[in-house]
Formats: structure tokens, sequence, C-alpha cells
């Protein structure tokens, strides 16, 4: 009979971390491979596409209780930040799309692991240089440089 007694509580010890594991597979760590799009060159007064440098990484978590009444189901944060850059309002799609927004949006297929994150501010918002109209929210021209970056998550 102790024998039977060692094995029941294996099992049930075994059942908490198991479900903790796969409760946190839902968590997702993602880096960028890849980031491009358009610079102001203040020396030939236009705007130039450039390439960035893809360090970015990024955690798709489920949103904490705090973050759940300002209605958000998924939060995407960078790492090392607690604020995060995005906000989910709904849950993934049957297709397996999360999309997110904040300043810019994020959109993550878990099908694939793949995320396309872009950055759209800047170009159409920022004051053209020699005009008086600009704003405390514009910056000068080319003082945001509108963005896209690709990358790939894995799960936590």
């Amino acid at each position: 009979m102790k024998p039977l007694a060692s094995f029941a509580l294996i099992a049930v010890l075994s059942v908490g971390p198991a479900g903790s594991f796969a409760q946190g597979r839902d968590d997702y760590f993602c880096t960028t491979d890849l980031a491009t799009g358009f610079a102001f060159n203040k020396a030939k007064k236009q705007w130039v596409t450039v390439s960035f440098h893809a360090t970015e990484k990024f955690l798709i978590t489920r949103a904490s209780l705090a973050e759940l009444k300002l209605g958000n189901v998924w939060v995407v944060k960078k790492v090392g930040s607690n604020t995060p850059d995005f906000v989910c309002p709904a849950d993934f799609t049957d297709a397996g799309y999360l999309h997110c927004k904040g300043f810019s949006e994020f959109t993550f297929n878990r099908k694939n692991n793949r995320f396309l994150s872009s950055y759209m501010i800047g170009y159409v918002t920022d004051a053209i240089e020699g005009t008086e109209a600009a704003s405390a929210l514009l910056g000068q021209e080319g003082s945001n440089t509108p963005a896209i970056q690709i990358g790939r998550c894995s799960p936590l």
C-alpha cells in the first residue's frame, strides 16, 4: 500500500509543474530578424530608405489583472520593460493571429511563430521645415523614423 501512496503523491506533485508549464507556454519570446524604414537626411533635406539594427526583443504575455481591467487580453513588452509597447484587446483568432496596437502595430501568427511590427510615426506627422505651424506634438522634420520590422517568436 505504501508504494501506491508514493505513486499518488508523485502524480499529484507532477500535475502542478506540468499545469504551470502548459500555462506558461501561452507566452512567447520574440526577436527581430530585420528592420527597415525611412529617415530624413538633413544634409540633402530629403527622406531616404534605411536599414536599422535588428536588436529588439519582445515578450508576449497574457495581460495582468490591472491590464485586463483596461480591456487588454495580451500585452507585448520589450524585454526588460514593465510597460507594454503594444496592447492586444482581443485573443488569438482561429487562424492564429494576434493583433496589437500602441504607437504602432504588432501582429503575431502563432502557427508559424512570425511577427511583424510597424512604427508609423514620422513623415506625415513631422512638422515641415520652415513652417510656423509646428505644434508641440509634431517633431521637426525627421525627428521620427517610420519603420517596419519582422522576426520570430518561440513559446516559453
